[in-house]
Order: structure tokens, then sequence, then C-alpha cells
């Protein structure tokens, strides 16, 4: 949407999806592009010569890839006549992998960067193109994160997309040495053990609100979701972890591993004495 708004660009063609069932965040970009009237190949992995085809008939001048989970091809990179750019919402080197913002949320961290660099057969690991760092805050979780990222992005496209107009566009090679590979996610890493710390705890739930799945806790073996909590300094002595210690209009106070823990929101109907 917004490079159809930058002066002298012309998206010649998008490649999309129409559904996704594993990307909570998925957007689709079909009304996008026939508002503005943009050819579009959906993807199937089957399909990898067609979209070779299709691509090279485009001829284009730019590929830029942003918010893909797939692997691009370096026959497809190789056709487009000045560069390939690809996004990854991290400080790269530091984050290349999957699921950067929610790790970025579930390990604590209180910076981080939104990163343009040129794609390369090797993930993650092209020269930098354009990046802008900024803070993380504890009032953030997982949305408000995304939203900071979005208004960089819209600016980091018009200055790239100036810098080639203007023949001024600079690459500086990633230190190698400072990178670090973060892996997939699995449904494990999305639940809390109440002997983890209040902090940890308040670090993953924010990190999966809505539309992401949420943090998943017990009871009685039945698995709850929980969206929203507050760190309590108040820390009861010989009370194990996962104690109720109270609760106040639905509002669960648990003992945690250091601390303890208000869930002020979560989808549980009977509330238990202990999980």
């Amino acid at each position: 949407s917004t490079l159809t708004k930058i002066r002298h660009v012309e998206v010649v063609g998008v490649v999309t999806k129409k559904k996704s069932p594993i990307n909570s965040d998925f957007f689709s970009l079909d009304d996008i592009c026939k508002k503005n009237m943009i050819g579009t190949f959906y993807f199937d992995p089957k399909m990898s010569k067609p979209l070779f085809n299709w691509i090279r008939e485009k001829k284009p001048e730019v590929i830029l890839c942003i918010g893909w989970s797939h692997k691009i091809d370096s026959n497809i990179l190789s056709l487009s006549t000045f560069i390939s750019i690809g996004y990854h919402p991290s400080d790269l080197p530091k984050n290349r992998g999957r699921h950067p913002l929610i790790w970025s949320l579930v390990l604590g961290q209180d910076k981080t960067a939104s990163t343009f660099f040129e794609l390369k057969d090797k993930m993650d690991s092209g020269d930098i193109i354009n990046k802008v760092h900024f803070k993380i805050t504890k009032k953030d979780d997982i949305i408000s994160l995304k939203k900071k990222l979005e208004k960089k992005i819209i600016n980091q496209l018009k200055e790239i997309f100036k810098d080639i107009k203007d023949g001024k566009l600079k690459k500086r090679p990633q230190n190698h040495s400072l990178a670090n590979v973060l892996r997939k996610r699995n449904f494990a890493d999305g639940v809390i053990d109440w002997r983890m710390n209040a902090e940890a705890i308040f670090n993953l739930v924010r990190a999966l609100v809505k539309p992401f799945p949420g943090a998943s806790s017990y009871y009685k073996g039945r698995e709850f979701k929980v969206w929203v909590v507050k760190v309590s300094n108040f820390s009861p002595k010989n009370t194990e972890p996962g104690k109720v210690l109270t609760v106040i209009n639905k509002n669960i106070h648990v003992k945690c591993y250091d601390k303890s823990i208000i869930i002020t929101k979560h989808n549980l109907r009977k509330i238990p004495k202990k999980f």
C-alpha cells in the first residue's frame, strides 16, 4: 500500500497467499492489489516454475520481500535487474531466524531494530541497506510493537526508494561474528510454568496476545488462555509456586517462583485454588 504512493515506484506484481493456517496475524493483500490493479500470484510451494516464469515476465528492477516465511530461491532473486531487498524485524546480525518480535519480548529485551537488507542465499545474512533502532518498553506487547514497526517501515521504504532513484543506495556488510539464529517456536514455548519467575511469565504473556494464540496454562488437565497479567511484589514465604493467593472480581493472584502474578484477563470459567 505504501509503495503505490511513493513517486517513481511502480508495483508490477505481488506474490502472496489467499490464506495462512499457521500465521495468526495473516493479512490478505487481495483488496489492495485489486484496488490498484496490480497483478497477483498466489504462492504454492509446488509451483516454483510457474512462479519463476511469472516474475520473469514482470522484469522487476527490485524484488522486495516483507513478512514472508519461506526461503526465496536464488534463481528468483536473480530476476531483479537492480537488487533484491529483504526485511527482518531485528537488529541484524543479531536475532536472525524465526519469530524475532515474539522472542524479543519473551527474552525481555529493551530494544530492537527494523532492518532492510540485501537478500542472499543464506537467510538474513545480506548487506544492511537501512536500519532504525527503537526501544521496547514494559508497556509494549506484540501488537504495540508491530505498530511501532509499521511506522518505521513506511518511512524506511520512502528513504530506500528515494536513494535508489537518486543513485545513492548504500550497503554495509553484517558482522557475522555477532550473529545468532532464533529457532522456530513450538507449543511448549507458550506454556506458563508457575515455577518461572514473575518477569518471565509477564514477558511470555505480552508476547502472545491476540491475534496470536495466547499463553497457556492448565487446570485439572484442561488448557486455558492467559491474556493479560501484572507483576506483584507480594511473595509469601512457605508458599509453593502455582498456588492461588486471592481471587477478586475474577482477577487471579498466583504465586510463582520469586514474586506473584495477577491474571487480569483469561478464559477460565471456574476459578481454581491452585494450578
